[in-house]
This record gives structure tokens, C-alpha cells and sequence, in this order.
């Protein structure tokens, strides 16, 4: 059995969720709300230790028309500095987020779980990374609806 983690990478925070190939279903987990780079590499870093991830699926934020731009060269860097603090233990996988936020408020709208009354509601609400963390169970769980087509 394979254990994946999801990113939905941010210069403010970092959404995580959690999936495994036998139950192919991505869960949110606590978002790193911290833009301290070598405290959210340390913080994910042993999420991946305590979960034994294999393999990391990272959100990929390429422009609509596939053009690379700043937040994707930031990507870029962060999973970087991630392989050198992890080692080669851990795979790595690009996945398309375009949209995964608004897709993840969305969802969380339409279950009532967020209420987004006000603006500094809806403030609050981004502040505490569960949009994000929402946002890595869209990419991982696109990964993982990929994953279970190639397998049948």
C-alpha cells in the first residue's frame, strides 16, 4: 500500500491532505499556516514521516493558457528545497490545481461548512487554511481518480 500526501503550496500557507491507494479517497488535513519556510518544510517533513508517504503530489498553479508564472516558479522552488529536506525517499508528482481553490470554497459553501457572511469572514476563513487544505484533496484525489483509471 501507497500513502500520498497533497500540497497546495502558498507563500502564506500550505494545504495538506493525506490518501493511500488502497482506499484511493484524499482527506484535508491541517494546513501549515506559516510563511517561515524551514518551519513548514520541518511541519510537512514529519506529517510525511508519521504518515510513511511515498509519494507527494504537489499542486501545479500554471497559467490558463500553460504558461509558467511567478506562483509557479515559487512551486518550483519550494518542492526543491522539499526534495533536499526529505531526501530521495519520497516521489514526487506535479498535478494541475488551476481552479482548485474556487472549487474547494465552492464545495465547502454548498456543505455549509463556511458561511462567508462578510468579508472579513471570508478573510478569516482563508486565514485558517482550510480552503487550502480543501484545495490538496482536489489535487490529490485528481491523482488518485487518475491513478485507479490506469489500474483497472
Amino acid at each position: 500500500m501507497a500513502n500520498y500526501l497533497g500540497l497546495d503550496v502558498g507563500r502564506k500557507r500550505v494545504g495538506l491532505s493525506s490518501g493511500d491507494d488502497t482506499l484511493r479517497v484524499a482527506v484535508p488535513l491541517t494546513a501549515v499556516l506559516t510563511a517561515d519556510r524551514e518551519v513548514c518544510l520541518r511541519r510537512i517533513a514529519d506529517t510525511v514521516h508519521r504518515l510513511k508517504i511515498s509519494t507527494i503530489v504537489v499542486g501545479y498553479p500554471l497559467n490558463m493558457d500553460n504558461t509558467r508564472g511567478a506562483m509557479a516558479k515559487y512551486v518550483e522552488e519550494f518542492v526543491a528545497d522539499l526534495r533536499r529536506f526529505l531526501g530521495s525517499d519520497v516521489a514526487f508528482i506535479m498535478g494541475d490545481e488551476r481552479l482548485t481553490s474556487v472549487q474547494a470554497e465552492d464545495d465547502l459553501k454548498a456543505m455549509g461548512r463556511f458561511k462567508f457572511e462578510s468579508p472579513a469572514r471570508k478573510r478569516k476563513m482563508r486565514r485558517s487554511g482550510a480552503i487550502d487544505s480543501n484545495a490538496a484533496a482536489i489535487i490529490l484525489q485528481d491523482y488518485l481518480d487518475e491513478l485507479a483509471l490506469h489500474t483497472l
